[in-house]
C-alpha cells in the first residue's frame, strides 16, 4: 500500500532489488519528504532515476519536431505559457493583457500550443524523449533573441531554470511582477479583499520562490495564511508525476489541501500555477485565481 511511498521502505526495497511500481509511481513528486528529511537525501531524483530503469525504452516518435520551423518575433521578453496555461486559458489571457497594458513588447513563444517543456516526460523517467523536446525548445527560445524568458507554469519554470542552460534570464511571472514593481513599471490598486495564498510545489519547495508572490499580493489584498505555507505548503493533488492516482484521489487531496490552506476569513484563494488553479477550482467553495489574473484586474493604467 502507501507504505511503499515512505522513503525508508523505498530504499530498503532498492537495496534488495524488490522495488514495486507503486513505490515509484504512486508519488505526488511534491518534495515534502525531502523538506522533512534530516539528512537531505534527494529522494525525488532517486525515484525518477528508478522510473527510467523500469522503462522498456521504446521511445515516442518526435520526427515532427524537425518540421517545426518557428520564427518567433524578436523582443527583449519571450513568453512561454506552457501546456497547463493553455489548458487554463484565463492565465495566459491575463498575461497577454498585462504585457499590453504595460506597453511591453514580447514574443509569445508557444502561442499556438507549440512544444511541451519536457518536464512531464522527465518525471515519467523518459529522459531521452524529454531531451528531444528540450533541444527544440532551446533552439526556438535562443533564436528569439530574448534577454528574459517568462513563464506562467512552475513546472516549466523549474526545468527551464535548472535543465535547459539557456543564455537568457528565466523568470516566473511572479518574479517579473516583482521586478517591474521595483522598477516603478507596475502600479497596482489595493483592494479590500482578504485572501489566502497557495505555494505551488515546483515554484515554492522546488525553486524557493516564496517572497516574490507575497510582495505583490501585499499590494493587492490583505493576505491571511495558515501554517500550511512556504516549505510546509501542500500539493494541490493535480501532480503530473503521479501515475497511480484516480480522479477521486486527486479530488480528495485537493479538498484536504484547500481546507488547510484557506484561512478562516479568506474570501478567495490565490495561487501562482495554472494546474493548481484548475485543480482547486474543482473543490473550492470560494473563488480561485492565479496571481496574474489579480494583477491584470488591478493595474493602474
Amino acid at each position: 500500500g502507501r507504505n511503499n511511498m515512505v522513503p525508508a521502505y523505498l530504499f530498503q526495497k532498492i537495496r534488495h532489488g524488490k522495488v514495486l511500481k507503486p513505490a515509484l509511481y504512486d508519488c505526488l513528486v511534491c518534495g515534502r519528504c525531502e523538506e522533512a528529511c534530516p539528512v537531505n537525501i534527494n529522494i525525488l531524483n532517486i525515484k525518477i532515476a528508478k522510473r527510467n530503469e523500469k522503462l522498456n525504452h521504446k521511445h515516442q516518435q518526435f520526427g515532427y519536431l524537425s518540421q517545426i520551423n518557428k520564427e518567433p518575433q524578436k523582443a527583449k521578453i519571450a513568453y512561454f505559457a506552457g501546456c497547463m496555461s493553455h489548458l487554463t486559458p484565463s492565465v495566459k489571457k491575463a498575461m497577454v493583457s498585462i504585457f499590453e497594458k504595460t506597453n511591453t513588447p514580447f514574443s509569445f513563444i508557444d502561442e499556438d500550443g507549440s512544444i511541451c517543456c519536457g518536464r512531464p516526460l522527465q518525471l515519467s523517467g523518459r529522459f531521452e524523449d524529454a531531451r528531444l523536446l528540450m533541444e527544440k525548445n532551446k533552439q526556438i527560445i535562443t533564436e528569439s533573441g530574448a534577454e528574459i524568458l517568462v513563464t506562467s507554469c512552475p513546472i516549466c519554470y523549474k526545468v527551464f531554470n535548472e535543465e535547459y542552460q539557456l543564455p537568457v534570464k528565466v523568470l516566473h511571472h511572479t518574479q517579473l511582477f516583482e521586478m517591474w514593481e521595483k522598477e516603478g513599471k507596475l502600479n497596482l490598486k489595493k483592494q479590500s479583499f482578504i485572501a489566502s495564498y497557495h505555494d505551488p510545489c515546483d515554484l515554492g519547495r522546488g525553486s524557493k520562490v516564496y517572497n516574490a508572490p507575497r510582495n505583490i499580493l501585499n499590494q493587492l489584498v490583505t493576505l491571511q495564511e495558515t501554517n500550511y505555507k512556504k516549505e510546509n505548503s501542500l500539493c494541490c493533488g493535480g501532480s503530473l508525476g503521479n501515475f497511480y492516482f484516480q480522479e477521486k484521489d486527486k479530488v480528495d487531496v485537493a479538498q484536504d489541501a484547500y481546507n488547510k490552506i484557506m484561512a478562516k476569513d479568506s474570501e478567495m484563494l490565490i495561487t501562482a500555477c495554472p494546474l493548481c488553479k484548475k485543480t482547486f477550482q474543482k473543490v473550492a467553495d470560494k473563488p480561485v485565481f492565479d496571481l496574474a489574473e489579480i494583477v491584470d484586474q488591478n493595474i493602474k493604467v
